[in-house]
């Protein structure tokens, strides 16, 4: 997959280096999916109840 920035592989294999392409978001958002994916692994994994998953989550998102 490219990202089109030019800044892959030499090899031409296709493969994405991890690169930077600035501010493509602000922290405040990347701490919301971090903490949301953690939040949707441990339901996943039954490790929280519905109704506690429904309330973190409501937790989380509200203070966007």
């Amino acid at each position: 997959m490219s990202c089109g920035c030019m800044n892959h592989s030499e090899k031409g294999s296709g493969e994405h280096n991890m690169h930077d392409h600035g501010n493509m978001g602000s922290k405040s958002d990347d701490s919301i999916m971090t903490a949301m994916g953690i939040l949707n692994i441990r339901y996943a994994k039954g490790e929280i109840s519905m109704e506690e998953y429904k309330s973190m989550k409501n937790e989380i998102t509200s203070g966007q």
